[in-house]
């Protein structure tokens, strides 16, 4: 499995969950697929996750700098995930998926109205770090 500082994390895991009682068999399953995962489904996972924590980290940081760009970035990336959460309910079809993927819908929706609004105004997105702002140093 996975070392870090002469732990094999695989028992490490496997030793917390069996002091969990709640889904015990949910955790059982899940394990038992992902012992059983290819390597190269793995890297692929895992270069997907780091790219797209690459991705929110850069939204982060321009939403936090007020960047206009950061709004588009973040109505995209929260766009983006609707297609799968479709997909999955067109094959698994949940009373709390359709939940979830209204509520997202909806989200993006919020986003691009407030956007579209912000534009129409004219505003624009002060700096929190603006001469006279208590951040400015």
């Amino acid at each position: 499995m996975v070392y870090w500082r002469d732990q094999n994390l695989g028992e490490a895991a496997s030793d917390w969950i069996n002091r969990l009682w709640i889904a015990r068999p949910y955790f059982d399953g899940l394990i038992a697929k992902l012992s059983s995962v290819d390597e190269r489904i793995l890297e692929e996972v895992a270069a997907g996750s780091f790219i797209y924590s690459a991705l929110l980290l850069v939204e982060g940081i321009g939403l936090c700098r007020r960047k206009r760009w950061a709004e588009f970035m973040t109505v995209g990336i929260t766009g983006s995930l609707l297609p799968v959460e479709f997909y999955e309910l067109f094959h698994h079809l949940t009373t709390v998926g359709v939940i979830i993927t209204l509520v997202n819908v909806a989200i993006v929706w919020y986003l691009v109205v407030q956007i579209m609004h912000d534009r129409r105004k004219g505003s624009d997105l002060p700096t929190p770090c603006a001469k006279g702002s208590p951040g400015h140093h």
